[in-house]
């Protein structure tokens, strides 16, 4: 049984994952919207890629060198595909160039290059091999430039550091797939993430150390307690290295109940000026610019939500939205709709603000008229979350996240994302880009554009919502 590149990735990633798809023991998860959607951007990508590459052998190679895409190699033992291979007629050597969408090189890249490498140089001479990806400094001005989009990076003196170490691993890969039992001790740690949870994590208790907040589970402290077999909370040791956060997570969890900081959060909410107004954006970012002035995954912003509370005790909360649904670049129509309902005084409020602040300069710089206003909301936001993120509101049931999906099942029960059509960012900014670009032949074709937009603005209000929801708890406890 030869041994795949892809194959040969999922081991880096984990061996526990590779032994179990190999042996049909994965757990059945349906590919999610989002990974579907990368998928469909890296092949976008290629192909771009691949046109540039046919333009610089014609005009970087000797006469009479040679493209070859999707080049297959098998030696018997290993198999790979590589994306571009270019023979040059003049040394009589073979190039390897490989495409990804990401927008540098890491350190994996280095990896998988030398698998095919290693492949590569066992059946003809390899000149040089080449990385090449996305160039995020790149901006569109009119029809792409597909030389200035992409560098192409030399990876060949760094495969030289990696060739003996992934001579070893491909190996030890390579037995994994007629071994009959699973490696020991080679589990992932991301059990929310885990394509097969009951081998790398059998019996995980439900609240476990992978919940500790602000936690790298590549340190020696995660290593630590995974060597002690410490999976459940209950037996950290006392004495074991914390950080303060984790400790205050811990602490929630021993008495079962939330530690929060009734000064502190008085003292935040007090800072807050009315009118407030909630708001909240969707973005798209696409790996491959599609209007004038934006950069390679410079997030789009198409949709708003807002929710104004005008004074305190104001029964009569307002909602105003905005959905952009045509092909055109949204910024100005997005920034018109938005100054139609923001005055120029009251706390703006988001969640995470320094998502929505490095929107508002992205606009500025599409929209130089409305740059001093934009800038103004970044001086007037308050950031919700950061009473939860910044220790004044700690509990062990938001698993360790200050996410707005895991603060609010807890603190406001009643209200839940699960009813909703589309109720993940992801798949809203999916949802949204094929209902607008999407192809005649494209299965976006046969999509319900009307439902989709009553989908998303339902999605995007309950953003708001929760925020107002959130902070009417919060101002209780004071």
């Amino acid at each position: 049984m030869a041994l795949t590149k892809s194959q040969f990735k999922t081991y880096l990633d984990c061996p526990m994952h590779l032994w179990a798809e190999v042996n049909k023991l994965l757990d059945p998860v349906k590919k999610s919207v989002f990974l579907q959607h990368l998928g469909r951007q890296g092949y976008k990508v290629e192909d771009l890629a691949e046109q540039m590459l046919v333009e610089k052998m014609n005009t970087n190679y000797p006469k009479g060198s040679s493209l070859k895409f999707q080049q297959q190699l098998k030696d018997g033992n290993y198999e790979a595909v590589i994306d571009v291979v270019i023979h040059n007629a003049e040394t009589d050597t073979y190039d390897l160039y490989e495409v990804k969408s990401s927008s540098h090189a890491k350190r994996e890249h280095g990896y998988e290059i030398t698998f095919q490498y290693l492949l590569a140089k066992s059946q003809f001479n390899v000149g040089k091999c080449y990385l090449v990806h996305i160039n995020n400094s790149y901006v569109r001005k009119g029809a792409l430039n597909l030389e200035k989009l992409f560098v192409i990076e030399d990876m060949t003196e760094q495969i030289k550091k990696y060739e003996d170490e992934v001579l070893l691993l491909r190996q030890q890969a390579k037995d994994l797939l007629t071994s009959s039992t699973p490696p020991s001790n080679d589990t992932c740690l991301d059990p929310k993430s885990c394509v097969c949870l009951d081998l790398c994590h059998y019996n995980l208790p439900k609240f476990s150390i992978f919940d500790l907040p602000d936690t790298n589970r590549q340190s020696i402290q995660y290593q630590d307690l995974l060597a002690q077999n410490i999976r459940d909370l209950s037996f950290i040791p006392k004495d074991f290295p914390l950080t303060t956060h984790q400790r205050r997570f811990l602490e929630s969890f021993i008495k079962n109940s939330p530690i929060i900081e009734k000064n502190q959060l008085k003292q935040k909410l007090s800072q807050l000026k009315y009118p407030l107004y909630f708001l909240d954006y969707e973005t798209f970012g696409p790996a491959v610019p599609m209007h004038d002035g934006y950069k390679p995954y410079q997030n789009l912003v198409f949709q708003y939500s807002l929710h104004i509370v005008s004074k305190p005790n104001d029964r009569k909360i307002l909602h105003k939205e905005f959905l952009h649904t045509t092909v055109d670049e949204p910024s100005r129509a997005f920034c018109e709709s938005l100054f139609s309902h923001i005055g120029e005084k009251g706390s703006i409020i988001s969640w995470y603000k320094g998502f929505e602040n490095s929107r508002n300069k992205e606009l500025a710089q599409l929209q130089p008229e409305f740059k001093d206003r934009l800038l103004s909301l970044n001086e007037r936001t308050f950031d919700l979350m950061e009473i939860f993120s910044k220790l004044t509101y700690v509990d062990y049931k938001f698993r360790g996240s200050s996410s707005i999906k895991n603060v609010l099942p807890v603190l406001v029960p009643e209200l839940s994302y699960e009813n909703l059509n589309i109720n993940k960012g992801d798949v809203a900014m999916l949802m949204w880009a094929e209902m607008v670009y999407g192809r005649k032949s494209h299965p976006s074709s046969q999509l319900d554009h009307e439902q989709i937009k009553k989908d998303l603005l339902e999605y995007c209000q309950m953003d708001t919502w929760a925020m107002v929801e959130i902070w009417q708890k919060l101002k209780k406890l004071i």
